[in-house]
């Protein structure tokens, strides 16, 4: 019987095909003109991703770290080239960053030929507010906001100031400046990696928009003198305004400033990821589902002690979660302490989902007690994931919580599930589709299958790939076509 060996054929191809993996890239790419992911780890260059050629060149103090460059003080910044793609009337910056120091005036992003010149210009103003003024001929003037404030009423010293504060050495922040050139209107949404993204700023200004051809810079300003010392993870630029949905509380709930938002400060550009190594028996890496710890697992308990409406919060962060899409849903387990307000004692927040209500019950009051909470598969990622945790509808939260640990269940936590073959939609050949011509289940084809010599693919009637596909695909295909074609000959003759 022959057809398992066009089986094997099958199989070893489709293993081979199927082991390549795709770069990763940011969730929304429409309009995206620059993204400079920041991976190179030496050299002078961080490269455009998108093929652009906006590429970033670093220039006096600047040094890498893993998957970030650091802009230091003095004459340091990140340059970014511009063309007529990034010089356009409605635009968004999108940008991680950590600040690793304040300074006054300090830059954050800047694009104009000098300070002053023409073009948006995103500072540190004072302690840890994020300011910008839009400048041309001479500053723009800023209606009064719906969100934010401005520091004086009018020009030289006025400038747009959005609510709340960016963290300085707490890990990567997600700024989103979006700017609607025939409305004449700016957006300004922040919010750590891991916490909800949020609307804090939103105004009109007066006059026209310019801005001037110069390169974009990253930490400073073409003159080299407001330096402001940051780690930066990711920059892209989008020609385009990027869609977003906000509820009445500031918080983003939608669009593509959340789809972005949710990516995380890690997505690489054009970099293939390091090879997982060859598949498993179910034709995928090994996963583990059962219990994912916490990266503060050993810490002791973490309190929430607020006010009501407080955004001070908790959070944990586990690893190596496996793909969302090939799970059903996950279990968070905690130990909680004082949680006795059930429905009310606070919130929980997944990657920036949410709320879900923290588990609580009325005998917790002043103790330690086991908790779980469901979590939907569609509020985790794969890789690292976070949880957050926060106020609840008290006038004063206070509870604690740690041991944070993760348990998701699906297909891919199943061995004994196969993942699909894809044969490109081509009918198996007769004989593989279960039917007793197939050969038995896990059957291996032994030297007498193989009248050339061909060995080592074990082949089952269900069409799976090997466990350790052999080399030579091409080499295979033709001694097969050969082996047939050989037979037809002598049946034919």
């Amino acid at each position: 019987m022959r057809i398992p060996l066009l089986t094997c054929a099958l199989c070893v191809i489709a293993a081979t095909t199927m082991g390549a993996t795709a770069a990763a890239q940011p969730p929304v790419m429409d309009q995206l003109e620059a993204f400079l992911d920041f991976e190179e780890g030496a050299g002078s260059t961080a490269s455009d991703g998108t093929g652009s050629g906006h590429h970033g060149t670093l220039v006096g103090d600047v040094t890498w770290g893993s998957g970030h460059a650091q802009v230091h003080s003095g004459a340091a910044m990140i340059q970014v080239a511009t063309s007529s793609a990034m010089q356009v009337a409605s635009f968004t910056y999108d940008v991680w960053f950590e600040a690793s120091g304040s300074s006054l005036g300090g830059r954050l992003i800047h694009q104009a030929d000098h300070v002053g010149g023409e073009g948006p210009d995103i500072l540190e103003w004072v302690g840890t507010r994020v300011s910008f003024r839009i400048t041309k001929s001479s500053h723009a003037v800023f209606d009064a906001p719906l969100i934010g404030s401005l520091t004086t009423p009018s020009p030289p010293n006025h400038l747009a100031q959005c609510d709340g504060s960016f963290h300085i050495n707490d890990g990567p922040e997600h700024l989103v400046f979006v700017h609607d050139g025939p409305a004449q209107r700016v957006k300004v949404f922040l919010g750590l990696e891991g916490h909800p993204l949020v609307l804090t700023y939103d105004g009109t200004y007066a006059g026209s928009y310019s801005v001037s051809s110069s390169d974009l810079t990253l930490g400073n300003t073409l003159t080299g003198d407001r330096v402001h010392p940051s780690l930066f993870y990711q920059f892209g630029y989008y020609s385009k305004v990027l869609s977003h949905t906000v509820a009445g509380s500031g918080q983003v709930t939608g669009g593509e400033v959340l789809d972005n938002h949710l990516g995380g400060s890690s997505i690489t550009m054009g970099t293939e990821p390091p090879d997982a190594g060859p598949p498993d028996q179910d034709g995928g890496v090994d996963v583990v589902c059962d219990d994912l710890p916490s990266d503060e697992l050993t810490a002791p308990l973490a309190f929430v002690d607020v006010d009501y409406g407080d955004p001070a919060t908790v959070s944990f962060h586990v690893q190596d979660v496996p793909d969302p899409t090939q799970l059903d849903d996950g279990t968070l387990s905690l130990t909680l302490h004082d949680a006795d307000h059930p429905g009310e004692e606070g919130t929980v927040y997944v990657n920036g989902n949410g709320p879900l209500d923290l588990p609580a019950e009325a005998s917790w009051g002043d103790m330690d007690a086991s908790a779980e909470l469901s979590i939907p598969a569609t509020y985790l990622v794969e890789g690292t994931n976070t949880f957050t945790f926060g106020a609840g509808s008290l006038s004063k939260t206070y509870y604690g919580v740690g041991e944070v640990v993760l348990t998701v269940a699906g297909p891919i936590c199943d061995p004994t599930v196969d993942p699909p073959l894809d044969d490109g939609g081509v009918d198996p050949p007769a004989g593989v589709d279960g039917s007793a011509d197939a050969g038995a289940e896990g059957e291996t084809l032994g030297a007498e299958d193989y009248p050339h010599g061909l060995t080592g693919c074990v082949c089952t009637n269900a069409g799976r790939r090997p466990s350790q596909p052999g080399p030579g695909v091409l080499a295979l295909v033709m001694g097969l076509l050969l082996v047939l074609g050989s037979r037809v000959r002598r049946i034919a003759g």
